[in-house]
């Protein structure tokens, strides 16, 4: 016998479940994430037109990293801050020697960027103890 056929046997009424606080409850935990979480446009210094990607799977961002920008002319920026080929070397050198784990290293180029800058760009991260690098993309628009 189910609890619902014992309870009618008793002369006892079910009442039905109330919905609307749990709903309540529900779209202000919706609301509150939805007003906590940033959705914020990155912007730097440096305006770039990225190259676009045929396969695009969003990377999950850092808290912290290093941001490398390097210009349609080759100029580059470590974090919105213009250095050399040779200071950017030196200190991402530097963030190698404080204690735990290296941040990230995430470089951004422009599409008419020369191809050598990049490769030097990522030899330097390679030399300098960052071998995990990622480069940033603009997905393609997909038209169904």
């Amino acid at each position: 016998m189910t609890v619902a056929k014992a309870v009618r046997a008793r002369g006892l009424e079910i009442e039905p479940l109330n919905l609307t606080p749990l709903l309540d409850v529900l779209f202000n935990l919706i609301f509150f994430f939805l007003l906590a979480t940033t959705l914020k446009e990155e912007r730097s210094v440096m305006e770039v037109q990225l190259p676009q990607a045929g396969v695009h799977s969003e990377a999950p961002k850092a808290e912290r990293e290093w941001v490398v920008t390097i210009g349609p002319e080759g100029s580059i920026f470590l974090n919105d801050d213009a250095v050399t080929s040779a200071q950017l070397k030196v200190r991402l050198s530097d963030a190698t020697k404080m204690p735990g784990r290296p941040l990230p290293v995430r470089i951004r180029i422009d599409r008419a960027t020369p191809g050598q800058a990049l490769v030097d760009v990522m030899s330097i991260c390679h030399e300098s103890g960052h071998p995990n690098f990622g480069l940033e993309v603009k997905p393609r628009v997909r038209l169904p």
